[in-house]
Order: C-alpha cells, then sequence, then structure tokens
C-alpha cells in the first residue's frame, strides 16, 4: 500500500511540475497577458473622409477576424474632421461591433495609416498571425486608427470577405435606408426608368492648380472623360428596349450642371435628380465636411451601389476612394456592369476590384544588406485606474 501510494504522490508531483512548467512556456511565448484571456478587443477609428474610412473599417475588422480577436467601432462626430458623422448615424451598427476604449486598462495604439510606422506595416505584411497575436499579447485593447484598404492582406479571396463584412458593418442605418427607397421609389414612378447608370466624378483630383487654399477644377470634364463612355454604355442599354436613367454624384456643382447640360442632348436617357438639398462644393484641399454632408454622400454612395451600371474614373490608380468603395462594395459582373473610365477608355470591369494601397514605397520583407530589424511599437497607452 505503501508503494502505491508513493508512486501516487510522485505521479501528481510530476504531473504538477509539469503543468507549471507549461504554463511558464505559454506565459514566455505570448507575452504578459494569459491565453485564458484570449485576444484583445480590437477597436477602429477613421482618420479620414466617407470612402477612405470605409475602406478602412472593413480591413480593420478582417485583421481581428485573422486572430479571432473580438471587434469593436469607436467612430464618433469628433473622430475626423472629414468625417463629422458617427457611424451610427451612417450605418446600423451589428451588437457584436459595441465597446468603450475607456473601459481598457492596458490600450496600444496602432497607426495604419499611409504614414503609419513600416515596421508595424512590416509584421501585418510578412508575419504569420502568429507573430501578429504576439505583438498584442501586452493589450487588452488595441486601437487601431487608419484610412488605409489593407483586407486583402488577411483574406484569401477578397470578394467573398468583404461582401460579408459589408452586410455585417456597412448597412445603411433606418434613415438612410428610407431616404435610399423613398429617391428610388420616386425615380421609378416619375421616370419610369428600368436601367440607372450611375457615374461618380471626383472633380477635385481633376485640376488645374490651386488658388487661396482650393482647388483650380478643370473644365469640361465630365464631357472629356465620362461623357464618350456613357454613350457606348447608353447604345448598348437602349438595344434592349430599356428605360433609361442617368445618376450622377459629383464633389462640385459645376460638373452636375455641364453633366446636365450634355444628358439634355440626348433623347435616349432622363437625368435622375440627386435627393440632396445642398450640393457638394469640395474645393477645400483639407475639406472638413460636417455631419449632414457626410450623411447626404453616404446616401449618394447607396444610390450608387445599386445602380444596374456604374461608372467612374481609374486611370493607374482610382481617382478618389469613394469612387474605389462604389465599386469594391457593388456587385460588378452580377448585378451591376461597371467600367473603368478614363480619356479614350471604357473599360468593362470582369474580374475582382480593389481599391488602392497607399503606403509609400513597398514592404519588403527579411533584412536586408547592413539594415537592422525594427521593432514595431504599439505605444502602449498608460493604464487607467
Amino acid at each position: 500500500m505503501r508503494t502505491v501510494s508513493s508512486r501516487r504522490v510522485f505521479a501528481r508531483g510530476f504531473l504538477t511540475g509539469c503543468l507549471a512548467l507549461l504554463t511558464i512556456r505559454t506565459t514566455l511565448f505570448y507575452g504578459e497577458r494569459s491565453d485564458e484571456k484570449g485576444p484583445p478587443k480590437i477597436f477602429f477609428s477613421p482618420t479620414s473622409g466617407l470612402g477612405n474610412s470605409i475602406l478602412a473599417l472593413v480591413s480593420t475588422a478582417q485583421l481581428a477576424r485573422s486572430i479571432n480577436a473580438p471587434f469593436a467601432i469607436s467612430w464618433d462626430t469628433d473622430t475626423s474632421p472629414s468625417c463629422q458623422a458617427s457611424y451610427d448615424d451612417i450605418f446600423q451598427r451589428a451588437h457584436s461591433s459595441v465597446g468603450d476604449l475607456e473601459d481598457c486598462k492596458r490600450k496600444c495604439k496602432l497607426d495604419l495609416t499611409q504614414s503609419g510606422a513600416r515596421s508595424c506595416w512590416k509584421v501585418l505584411t510578412c508575419e504569420e498571425r502568429i507573430k501578429i497575436a504576439q505583438l498584442f499579447a501586452s493589450c487588452d485593447c488595441v486601437h487601431v486608427s487608419s484610412n488605409q484598404f489593407f483586407l486583402p492582406i488577411f483574406s484569401s479571396h477578397v470578394v467573398n470577405d468583404l461582401s460579408s463584412l459589408a452586410k455585417q458593418y456597412l448597412k445603411p442605418s433606418k434613415r438612410l435606408e428610407h431616404r435610399l427607397y423613398r429617391s428610388q421609389e420616386y425615380w421609378k414612378k416619375e421616370f419610369g426608368v428600368t436601367h440607372v447608370i450611375g457615374i461618380h466624378v471626383r472633380a477635385a483630383h481633376s485640376n488645374s492648380g490651386s488658388r487661396d487654399g482650393k482647388w483650380i477644377p478643370k473644365k469640361r470634364t465630365f464631357e472629356r472623360v465620362f461623357w464618350p463612355c456613357l454613350q457606348k454604355v447608353v447604345r448598348e442599354v437602349y438595344a434592349r428596349s430599356e428605360t433609361i436613367g442617368v445618376f450622377v454624384a459629383a464633389d462640385m456643382p459645376e460638373v452636375r450642371i455641364e453633366a446636365t447640360e450634355l444628358l439634355s442632348t440626348d433623347e435616349r436617357v432622363v437625368e435622375l435628380p440627386t435627393p440632396l438639398k445642398t450640393l457638394p462644393n469640395d474645393t477645400g484641399l483639407g475639406p472638413q465636411r460636417s455631419s449632414v454632408e457626410v450623411q447626404d454622400a453616404a446616401l449618394e454612395l447607396f444610390l450608387l451601389l445599386n445602380s444596374d451600371s456604374l461608372l467612374v474614373k481609374r486611370g493607374m490608380h482610382f481617382d478618389s476612394t469613394f469612387s474605389a468603395s462604389a465599386m469594391a462594395l457593388t456587385r460588378c459582373g452580377s448585378a451591376t456592369s461597371c467600367y473603368y473610365v478614363d480619356q479614350e477608355k471604357c473599360e468593362l470591369v470582369t474580374g475582382q476590384v480593389t481599391p488602392d494601397f497607399h503606403l509609400q514605397g513597398k514592404i519588403s520583407c527579411g533584412i536586408g544588406v547592413g539594415e537592422e530589424e525594427e521593432e514595431c511599437d504599439l505605444l502602449p497607452v498608460k493604464a487607467r485606474l
């Protein structure tokens, strides 16, 4: 009996020692936070306008997905001067995205803008998911500020992931949903349209320079860049005996006036009026957009997304992130016929639409000759008592 009892004591001691060793190794591997707590909550905050903010939000949500971390959205009216509407003003909040940064004791900040630390971008781009989890190990919450589309880094199928994230986080608010429905119904009843062609024009980027802090737009942008492709699309749609309506969303009134003049010369189409009471006049170099202006922009974005055909300008790159968001979030090739336009360009989009990534310079994985490896500093915020 004593021998059996001694063996049991030895076995218990041996197992206890193994568990203690395993706990020490786990702590060393994952950092100070116990893996029992799980990964930190990832918070997203925008830094730029609506288009950038949408693309950065879905990218940050995919980052959280990739490391099985909970995701929350911290987007208020004062978060970004270029987007002074809150997330809840524009979208319906998923219950899972609720969270308060003030409840976090150990907060870390991660700058994922174009000027963010390249060492952090390098970890996200080059390292395996376990290395990213280790980077966040000492944080209860990671506050990501971004204006970039980096979803492809964490996605093997961008279209599917973008679609599922849009359904979860980018559904229009009830108020915008109602305005969207009223606009579409008005177009149908008043004009009898069966095919809507949506066009987005970012005229501020087609400029002749600047004066007194404002862009000087080039003349006849709509006619030079969009009109030839629009005529081609109209011919194809009209041949199917469709009743065609054209909706033009632009950042300057001059462009809409020019579009109205040209559209009035084509009997095959009717111009669809915008539901906005005040037209945007986005001529500033660093524009500040009020809550009303951002909600109006979101309404026009949702109208573009629901078009049967969609035309946006893209040369080597998208002309704006608003255009890129419209193309990425619509179902090009199935529900919508999408076109890239430019001078002498009218390209039907048949493949995956991926917005541009604006980080300056390429990220090189590995360490070059004579280089030292830089650590990604998450800028830990002082713990709240």
